[in-house]
């Protein structure tokens, strides 16, 4: 039986980030092959430095557009369906010409937006841009939020219709679910802390930083691509202090392990993309326990003291009460690290790819099944 084609539109590494990791293990998914699926992409990522939400259109972007364009509009004869994964900023603008391109085909959207924004976007639009916006959102056969707040903006607030969304959490790969360290929850908590991410300030990089700040008990091991406008004060900060470190860009495959060599994650952000970050969930699996921020969506996935701690955002006093309740309870950080592992496996990628987005939501396409 000739196997059904689906088109990917979405960023890939590099650089290396949430958006374009999980867009590049969606796509190397065995989940396609053992549904008899074939996945083509195309690339929408700058391949460069890290791009800011607040940064420009320039010439350079209408030219990358006009490219993606091109290569959308090659792939669409033959593909079953399309699959358009953007953050806000995309899908919001080329994003809504790639929908328009994909019905004069016939050829039926899912669309998902990276993080919990989309919905504050279109509402701080003007009038005629929203409704422009939210009427080729409309033409999507579904919208696939990614938090359960977003999914009720949708709803509720921006007018798309009940039926047409569906919300696609983030997965975890495969990976994180092979020769899992079973002793990870029996040792003692040495104070080893990580951040993994892209490093710049909304993601609560200095928080850490003034936090931890010479105290011996505790430290912190930086990874990910540096966002060139904080590079300076960063490394300023972090190169004289012998308890924090910068690691570099770990690589995702190496990205288990990391975890597994740490104690907590800490993830103090009050970035304004922020859905449900997939580093918590990694860690998750990992038992690698977490230090969160009370920020958007990421209280549902630690709950109150279940699967982590949750702390004000820029509180770095209460990041430290926070490493050293873990660090002295030994019931609780048992407790919550088992929890998180538990929690977990509801997002493994076989769940999430296989069950909801193919099974689900693919072959549910009375479009895909011609």
């Amino acid at each position: 039986m000739k196997s059904k084609k689906i088109l990917l539109i979405g960023p890939l590494p590099p650089p290396i980030g949430g958006d374009t990791v999980m867009t590049r293990d969606l796509l190397e998914s065995s989940q396609w092959r053992e549904n008899g699926l074939d996945i083509v992409a195309v690339d929408t990522s700058h391949s460069g430095e890290i791009r800011l939400p607040e940064a420009r259109l320039s010439g350079a972007d209408i030219l990358r557009a006009a490219r993606i364009l091109r290569r959308v509009l090659v792939r669409l004869p033959r593909s079953r369906a399309v699959l358009l994964w953007a953050n806000r900023r995309f899908l919001c603008t080329l994003g809504t010409a790639i929908i328009y391109m994909a019905n004069l085909f016939g050829k039926p959207v899912m669309a998902k937006a990276f993080g919990g924004s989309l919905g504050r976007r279109i509402k701080g639009m003007s009038r005629r841009r929203r409704r422009y916006v939210t009427g080729m959102l409309k033409r999507c056969r579904y919208i696939l939020p990614e938090t359960e707040e977003l999914t009720r903006e949708l709803i509720e607030d921006i007018g798309i219709p009940v039926s047409q969304v569906r919300m696609l959490p983030n997965f975890l790969a495969e990976r994180y679910f092979t020769e899992l360290d079973k002793d990870k929850r029996d040792i003692e908590f040495r104070g080893k802390c990580l951040f993994l991410g892209q490093i710049k300030r909304e993601k609560g990089i200095f928080t850490i930083i003034q936090g931890l700040s010479g105290l011996h008990s505790y430290s912190c091991d930086f990874y990910g691509p540096v966002v060139e406008r904080d590079r300076e004060e960063f490394m300023e900060k972090v190169v004289p202090i012998p308890n924090l470190e910068y690691r570099g860009i770990a690589s995702p495959k190496e990205v288990p392990d990391i975890l597994k060599s740490y104690d907590a994650l800490l993830l103090p952000t009050s970035h304004s993309g922020e859905g449900y970050p997939a580093v918590i969930l990694q860690a998750f699996a990992c038992r690698t326990a977490v230090i969160a921020s009370r920020w958007i969506s990421i209280p549902d996935l630690i709950g109150d003291d279940e699967r982590g701690v949750l702390i004000p955002v820029g509180d770095q006093d209460a990041l430290v009460e926070a490493l050293d309740r873990l660090s002295g309870d030994r019931e609780f950080r048992d407790r919550v690290r088992g929890n998180a592992l538990e929690y977990a496996i509801k997002y493994s990628e076989r769940r999430i790819i296989g069950e909801m987005l193919i099974s689900d939501i693919l072959d549910g396409s009375q479009h895909l099944s011609r």
